[in-house]
């Protein structure tokens, strides 16, 4: 990836952020990311790892399932349309051997009514990646998970949350 620069001083290089001082805001909380699209799970990982989290990328259910059993994470960010089984089968699976118990779940996907999704909040796509970290953030900062810190101090880069700074949007134009 090609080095990018913000006024504010931070850049990403060859795939390092060059201003930790951000990543320490959620302490490099583990995400798991199951999207079998390529582009949009490159596109995640880099959301996910701009913002401070450190993401591990699956392609299916199967082999989520199998890195739920290997290791725990913070969160798990599913697609619900996957190959051979859903985001639903998923969960269930992971639910029923006790892998996600107290793991926060969001499902993205632009089904209008997954049937086998019932207590794990959906996000609709398409996505609006603001929003999408919000939600991560907001399930991440439970009362022992990670300290609070405003949404828009992760993304403008000035350590102040005060809101007046670019969206990550503007910043990928």
């Amino acid at each position: 990836m090609a080095e990018r620069s913000w006024a504010d001083g931070n850049s990403w290089s060859g795939g390092e952020w060059q201003n930790p001082g951000l990543r320490d805001a959620f302490s490099g909380a583990s995400v798991l990311l199951v999207e079998d699209d390529p582009d949009i799970s490159e596109m995640l990982v880099t959301l996910l790892d701009l913002a401070g989290f450190t993401p591990t990328a699956c392609g299916s259910a199967e082999e989520a399932l199998e890195q739920l059993r290997e290791g725990s994470f913070d969160l798990v960010l599913t697609d619900y349309m996957l190959p051979y089984r859903t985001g639903g089968w998923l969960l269930e699976q992971a639910g029923a051997e006790g892998l996600i118990d107290s793991t926060p779940v969001l499902v993205l996907t632009a089904h209008p009514h997954p049937p086998d999704i019932k207590s794990h909040e959906i996000i609709s796509k398409p996505l609006d990646l603001d929003h999408l970290l919000s939600r991560v953030q907001q399930h991440l900062e439970g009362p022992v998970r990670r300290p609070r810190m405003p949404f828009s101090a992760t993304l403008n880069g000035d350590g102040v949350g005060d809101g007046k700074g670019q969206t990550l949007q503007r910043r990928w134009s």
